[in-house]
C-alpha cells in the first residue's frame, strides 16, 4: 500500500483534515437511528487524522481508527484527546499477515466500517481478501461506506477499471497507484462478499484552476456506495 508515501504526506502534516468529510456526516445522518440503536462499534479504515470518527463518537458509538502511517495514527490520537474523545486508533498494514489476529483480539463486533479512499488505494483482489478476513466481525446488517474514484476522473489513464499510475500533471499524479471503479465493479464486489447494495452515487465536479501563464480544469469523479452485510 506504499507506506513510504503515505508517511512522507503525513509527516508533513499534508491532508490532515480538521473536520469530518461531508459525506461522512450525511451518511451518519442518513442512518442516524440505527447507530444509535445498533450495538456494534463504527471502523473508520485509511483513518487519517480521524475527524471522520469525531461525529460518531460523539454519538455515543465506541469508534477504531486505523492507518497505514504512524504520523497520520500520532496526530489522530493527539486530536481526538484534545477534543476529548476516547477513540482507539492502531497503526496497521490492511494487508499485512496480522490483520485477522488483530481483530481477533479485538474481540468486538462492527456495525459500520468507513472508508474515505482507502480501498481506492488497494489492487481489487486484495481489498477483497482483506473485507474478506473483516466480514465475521461484522453485525447483522453492517453498513460499509466506501468512496472510490470513478473511470471517469481525469486522471484515469483508461477508461475502465485497472489498478494503475493516474495520469501525469493530473490532480492524483503524486499518488502512486488507483484502483479506479465502475458501476459493473461495485456490483461485482457486492456479490463476492454478498453484501447488498443500498446506494450507489457516482459524482462529478469540474476543478478549475488558474495561475499567471494559463488556466486549467480537471473533473474529479467519485462513487459514494453504501452496503449491508
Amino acid at each position: 500500500m506504499h507506506s513510504k508515501y503515505w508517511e512522507i504526506i503525513y509527516e508533513q502534516n499534508k491532508q490532515l483534515n480538521l473536520y469530518p468529510w461531508s459525506n461522512i456526516v450525511s451518511f451518519l445522518f442518513r442512518y442516524r437511528t440505527y447507530f444509535v440503536d445498533s450495538p456494534g462499534s463504527i471502523l473508520e479504515l485509511g483513518c487519517g487524522s480521524g475527524a471522520n470518527l469525531h461525529p460518531f463518537a460523539n454519538l455515543g458509538k465506541d469508534c477504531i481508527g486505523i492507518d497505514l502511517s504512524s504520523s497520520a495514527v500520532d496526530f489522530a490520537r493527539k486530536y481526538a484527546n484534545k477534543s476529548s474523545l476516547d477513540i482507539n486508533f492502531k497503526q496497521l498494514d490492511l494487508l499485512s499477515n496480522n490483520v485477522n489476529e488483530y481483530f481477533r483480539e479485538l474481540d468486538v463486533k462492527f456495525c459500520s466500517i468507513i472508508d474515505r479512499a482507502c480501498f481506492t488505494c488497494i489492487e481489487f483482489n486484495k481489498l477483497i481478501k482483506f473485507l474478506s478476513i473483516i466480514r465475521p466481525f461484522c453485525v447483522d446488517k453492517c453498513k460499509l461506506f466506501f468512496n472510490p474514484y470513478s473511470i471517469s476522473d481525469s486522471s484515469c489513464p483508461v477508461d475502465h477499471c485497472s489498478y494503475i499510475k493516474p495520469n501525469y500533471n493530473s490532480h492524483l499524479s503524486d499518488v502512486p497507484f488507483i484502483m479506479y471503479y465502475d458501476k459493473d465493479l461495485i456490483v461485482r464486489l457486492a456479490d463476492i462478499l454478498s453484501f447488498k447494495i443500498l446506494s450507489i452515487r457516482h459524482i462529478e465536479q469540474e476543478e478549475v484552476y488558474a495561475c499567471l501563464e494559463s488556466s486549467n480544469s480537471s473533473k474529479v469523479a467519485t462513487y459514494e456506495v453504501i452496503l449491508e452485510s
